[in-house]
């Protein structure tokens, strides 16, 4: 699990770095960068959710108020017309009672001079009364006759249903309302009909101007119109602000997202409401606070495993660079260290002193008492040799039965005396620990100085002391030799 975060969280990192590092010539280009910059942003306001959303209600609420105002204008429109046809009943009716009296006495002249009084003015531009089988009897027409349809289709669709007909008629782009009314009288003793009843002696046809109407009806729709046209332009910024009010959270979520997923952990949004965009924005937020507690133990838990790999190196490099058997450095580890010290010691001028220590008979004692005991006598000699050193001083199993220390700020006779009490120390630890390798087992060494030898290398040096070795051994084993000389 660490290892994959750590791949994403790299490939993130390095991501955003490419992401910066393309960008930063734009941002120092020439002007067509901002152009292109500029071309961008207004694409994405065009094509973002808020421009859609936007114009999505604008859209929807023109078409609502389009068919609202329709209705409206298409009940209004019938409402005139109803009123209309009932304002032209209601004259046709009054016409027809004053009528009444001069058909039944047959008295038509007053009744042309009355006619004439009631098409003087608008709204009535004719009126005609015929008798009962259609001739006119009396007429007043401001049309100058442009309007006198016969009227034989009304009179017997007036006598079947007993009700005014009303009609619209265009005349020369003019509408009329048109109304046929019948004139009834009553009967008189002698009359086809009872005394006391009434029959239809003639009929009035009228003609009504509705362009009052008809204006006022325009002047209405104008305002309907307007009224529709005012909510859409005022439905634009309010559908703006309200479409708004829900993409702004989603555009701060959208940027806390972007944030998050860069590598800004710490990034959460601020959107605090009630409804479902509120419950999107606390979701998003725990999500965050999750991914923010896994990294940290993923963190933790990386750095622990680094500690334990840094740890274990060093471990195996320490295993890699000790000999297993004795404990002590090996002949590898000891020629890095011993070159280093050797560069120091010539660019400073400090002395550096060099051991070369050999088991003297070792290995007939090793074949006679066998590999064990001889194991716990190279044992023996490594503690003793370390337990005289210096914490600066370093000491190694040269191979074999030979060991090596180096002894850093030493001159050839401070090596000379520490050689001397290693041999003698060893003897005191095998008379106590080995009895029966005391006496039969010995330490020869070897010490050369790099002032007194003047070694050009440290390889050099390391033959110096091993040449002394060679010479202790020479002069009877169990022996120290500096330089040539040997003593005891």
């Amino acid at each position: 699990m660490s290892v994959s975060y750590s791949i994403w969280q790299n490939a993130t990192v390095a991501q955003s770095a490419e992401s910066a590092t393309c960008r930063e010539p734009r941002a120092a280009g020439a002007p067509a960068g901002h152009a292109s910059d500029w071309l961008g942003a207004l694409r994405s306001a065009f094509l973002g959710l808020q421009c859609k959303s936007t114009v999505l209600v604008v859209g929807l609420l023109s078409v609502v108020t389009a068919v609202l105002c329709g209705l409206t204008i298409e009940l209004a429109w019938r409402l005139s017309a109803r009123l209309e046809a009932k304002a032209a009943l209601q004259e046709a009716k009054i016409v027809a009672k004053f009528a009444a009296g001069y058909v039944g006495r047959g008295a038509s002249a007053g009744m042309l001079e009355g006619l004439a009084e009631l098409t003087t003015g608008d709204p009535l531009w004719f009126v005609y009364v015929t008798d009962a089988e259609g001739h006119v009897l009396a007429s007043a027409d401001r049309t100058g006759g442009a309007v006198r349809p016969g009227m034989d289709a009304r009179i017997p669709l007036t006598r079947l249903t007993g009700q005014p007909v009303v009609e619209r008629m265009p005349n020369g782009g003019r509408v009329l309302v048109d109304v046929t009314y019948p004139i009834v009288v009553p009967c008189r003793d002698g009359d086809d009909g009872a005394a006391g009843t009434s029959a239809v002696a003639g009929y009035v046809r009228l003609g009504m101007n509705p362009e009052r109407t008809i204006a006022e009806f325009d002047a209405s729709a104008d305002l309907v119109i307007g009224i529709g046209i005012a909510v859409v332009l005022a439905s634009i910024p309010v559908g703006f602000m309200v479409v708004r009010r829900i993409v702004e959270p989603l555009n701060e979520m959208s940027e806390v997202a972007h944030r998050f997923s860069a590598g800004d952990l710490t990034a959460r949004t601020q959107v605090r409401r009630s409804d479902e965009i509120g419950l999107l924005s606390s979701s998003l937020n725990e999500m965050a606070d999750e991914i923010a507690r896994k990294q940290g133990e993923v963190t933790a838990l990386n750095s622990v495993l680094e500690q334990r790999v840094i740890e274990r190196t060093e471990q195996l490099r320490e295993l890699a660079s000790r000999d297993p058997l004795t404990g002590l450095y090996n002949r590898r580890h000891f020629g890095e260290v011993l070159a280093r010290r050797f560069a120091e010691s010539r660019r400073y001028g400090n002395d550096l002193s060099v051991m070369m220590i050999d088991l003297d008979d070792f290995k007939s004692a090793n074949d006679t008492f066998g590999h064990q005991t001889g194991d716990e006598v190279l044992v023996q000699a490594a503690l003793t040799i370390s337990r005289q050193l210096r914490s600066a001083d370093v000491a190694a199993r040269f191979g074999g039965d030979e060991f090596v220390v180096l002894l850093p700020q030493s001159d050839a006779s401070q090596a000379r005396q520490l050689a001397t009490r290693i041999t003698d120390r060893f003897a005191e630890e095998l008379a106590l620990r080995l009895p029966d390798m005391a006496g039969v087992v010995s330490l020869s060494i070897g010490v050369a100085g790099l002032v007194e030898t003047d070694a050009a290398t440290d390889e050099a040096l390391l033959r110096t002391a091993d040449d002394a070795l060679y010479q202790a051994k020479a002069m009877g084993k169990n022996r120290v030799a500096l330089a040539g000389t040997a003593l005891q």
